[in-house]
Parts: structure tokens; C-alpha cells; sequence
């Protein structure tokens, strides 16, 4: 699992995710934006598998139909997406955007061990 874990964060910094993925008029989160930033979880869909109709679905909305592997059980990607889009990091910006994220990944996984 630290591996796992390892990798999904790897994934997280090179779509530098301290950008916001967010449509202002909707107010809420965005899969992918108009300048091409991703949020939390678009950052783990691939973009040939991305379409426009997956915004405004939560992910266990748009999950059954992904071939991108995700890094981790569709409760953790859920709960890590609620955490993310409630703005529970918005606030958080460079080096504590990315510790914030991770902290929560670990206490996801932990509290769902049998399914991470």
C-alpha cells in the first residue's frame, strides 16, 4: 500500500493539482477545466477516456464506466473527492496542498483497509 500510495501522489504533483479545476458560475469542482487543469480524481482519468458529460457526476457516478485504473477503492476515490471538492484543501496552497492531500489518503485507506 505505501507504494500505492507513493505513486498516486507522484501522479497528483505532476498535474499540479495546487491549480484550481473549478467553475465559477456552477460553483463546483471540475473533472478537467477550460485551461486543462484537473482536480483530485480527473488528474487518475485518462484524457482519451474524459468527455465533457462527466462533470457535475460525482465519481461513483462516472467510476463504472472508467478504464483509467485508479489508484485506490471507489470508497476512498468518493470520500477523497467530497474531501477535495468541499474545499477541505482549497485553502491550502504549494508544499501543504500536497502534505494535506497525502495526510488524507492515508487516513482513507486506513479506514477502509479491506477495500483500498
Amino acid at each position: 500500500m505505501e507504494q500505492q500510495i507513493k505513486d498516486a501522489m507522484k501522479v497528483i504533483r505532476a498535474n499540479n493539482l495546487g491549480k484550481r479545476s473549478y467553475d465559477e458560475d456552477n460553483d463546483s469542482c471540475l473533472y478537467r477545466n477550460e485551461d486543462g487543469n484537473k482536480c483530485l480524481v480527473g488528474c487518475f482519468i485518462d484524457d482519451a477516456e474524459y468527455t465533457p458529460d462527466m462533470e457535475g457526476q460525482g465519481y461513483l457516478g462516472i467510476n463504472d464506466g472508467l478504464k483509467s485504473p485508479m489508484p485506490f477503492s471507489d470508497d476512498v476515490m468518493n470520500s477523497l473527492q467530497g474531501y477535495h471538492d468541499n474545499g477541505l484543501v482549497s485553502e491550502k496552497t504549494g508544499e501543504d496542498f500536497f502534505i494535506a492531500v497525502e495526510h488524507k489518503i492515508r487516513e482513507l485507506v486506513a479506514a477502509f483497509p479491506e477495500k483500498a
